[in-house]
Order: C-alpha cells, then sequence, then structure tokens
C-alpha cells in the first residue's frame, strides 16, 4: 500500500528550501519534489536534476542526493520516536493507576 500523501504546508517547504539552497545551487538542481509522507509521520523530498543527453536527444531526470536532506529526514524520525518513548510512558502510569484502583476496589 502506498502511504498517504498529503500537501505541504509553504513555511514547511520554505524551511527545507532555505537549509539546502546553497547544496542545490552547486548540485545545478532544477527540479524538488516535496511529499509529506503521512504513515511515518517525515517529509520527504526528493530533489531531482534534469540532464540533457546530446546524443538522445532528450532530457532525462536524475535524482540528487542532498546531504542536509539526509540528516534533516534522521533528525525528523528522530524526534518521532522520542514522542513515541513519551507516549509509551504516560500510557504505562495510566496502566499502572488502573491496576491499582482495581486492587484497592477488590
Amino acid at each position: 500500500m502506498l502511504p498517504k500523501q498529503k500537501k505541504m504546508n509553504r513555511r514547511l517547504k520554505q524551511r527545507v528550501l532555505m537549509r539546502v539552497q546553497k547544496e542545490l545551487k552547486q548540485k545545478k538542481v532544477n527540479r524538488i519534489l516535496f511529499q509529506r509522507v503521512e504513515v511515518k509521520k517525515r517529509v520527504q523530498v526528493r530533489v531531482q536534476k534534469e540532464v540533457k543527453r546530446k546524443k538522445m536527444n532528450r532530457t532525462l531526470v536524475q535524482e540528487v542526493k542532498v546531504k542536509k536532506i539526509v540528516q534533516m529526514r534522521l533528525k525528523l524520525r528522530m524526534t518521532s520516536q522520542k514522542e513515541k518513548k513519551k507516549r509509551m510512558k504516560v500510557k504505562r502510569k495510566e496502566d499502572n493507576r488502573t491496576l491499582n484502583l482495581k486492587k484497592n476496589i477488590s
């Protein structure tokens, strides 16, 4: 199943772009795709570059790896991990509470 894609808000796009602008210029990138992957609650940024091929007389699209984006992806993933742990902690607390209540009642 494909992850559901949601439109990204402009601010988020801008933030991503600001971070990677320099690197993109060096790599002569002229196409950027933004996708927000809802499954893992993170932003997927795909950077592509159109390459003109003289022999075949057509443009090819190449994926470009951008270090900053990879780092960002990691960072975004880390935050979600933290949140997960937090949620688990809260849940555990609640479970304990209910357990104690049950003990008191019985």
